[in-house]
């Protein structure tokens, strides 16, 4: 995904080597001092967490959101990128759709405001049709949500899990919104 793009850039850019998780590169004696100072640059790039903006952190938000979700309900279960029979125009997007015993469980993912706002939105549109359903909403930090954005989520969602790399929260979450 884009974490493995990024560092494959960065090894690239900077002529080291990545074997098993081993960052390495070859000098010779006399051009061991640039070597060093390349190696340290590369290291420091990876590894510093400025260099995840904004568009890569959603991109890598939703891949492990996707990862952990098909790690606890099978793949043909979920209904990803889903509308309700009743949005016949399409307006509402659903990013998770999972038929329960009783009930389906809308799954949101938000990874920041501008999302916790439409996703607000699309669970009181919901409400508002009666739809008998638990929602569920999975951040990526609360500090990366406004507090008034936060608050209008919380009402409308059922559940949540502050952060999509809690895995057991959401393993346990989900397992009890689908057999209830």
């Amino acid at each position: 995904g884009a974490r493995t793009e990024v560092l494959n850039q960065i090894i690239n850019e900077n002529g080291v080597y990545f074997d098993n998780g081993e960052i390495y590169t070859r000098s010779l004696e006399k051009d061991l001092t640039a070597t060093v100072f390349k190696l340290g640059q590369a290291l420091t790039r990876i590894s510093d967490l400025g260099l995840w903006n904004k568009a890569r952190i959603k991109s890598t938000f939703y891949e492990d959101l996707d990862f952990n979700l098909h790690r606890i309900i099978p793949y043909q279960e979920i209904k990803k990128d889903a509308y309700l029979e009743i949005d016949r125009e399409k307006l509402f997007p659903i990013d998770y759709l999972v038929n329960g015993e009783d009930k389906p469980l809308l799954i949101f993912g938000v990874p920041d405001s501008s999302k916790a706002r439409l996703a607000t939105i699309i669970m009181l549109k919901v409400a508002e049709w009666k739809i008998n359903c638990n929602k569920m909403v999975v951040l990526n930090g609360l500090e990366n949500i406004g507090n008034a954005d936060l608050e209008r989520l919380m009402d409308a969602a059922n559940d949540f899990v502050p952060k999509v790399t809690e895995f057991e929260s959401m393993e346990r979450k989900i397992a009890e919104r689908l057999l209830h």
